[in-house]
């Protein structure tokens, strides 16, 4: 396909990821391109908002729900 040129204001959008299942620790290395808030008690990711695949800009907020495992 054809190649879009992002012009300053605009940037490219990013997918989210599934995180569901994962450690919460993992966030913090690996995808800082997003902020993260999360919410509830424990280590492992039961359910985020927006759902994967979602596109969003980077450094756009993704909200996890923990719990422990």
């Amino acid at each position: 396909g054809i190649e879009k040129a992002y012009q300053w204001p605009e940037e490219p959008l990013v997918k989210v990821p599934n995180l569901i299942g994962m450690h919460k620790q993992e966030l913090l290395t690996d995808y800082s391109n997003f902020q993260i808030e999360m919410y509830g008690e424990g280590d492992v990711i039961i359910d985020q908002i927006p759902e994967p695949g979602v596109a969003l800009r980077s450094g756009a907020t993704i909200k996890v729900y923990v719990r422990e495992k």
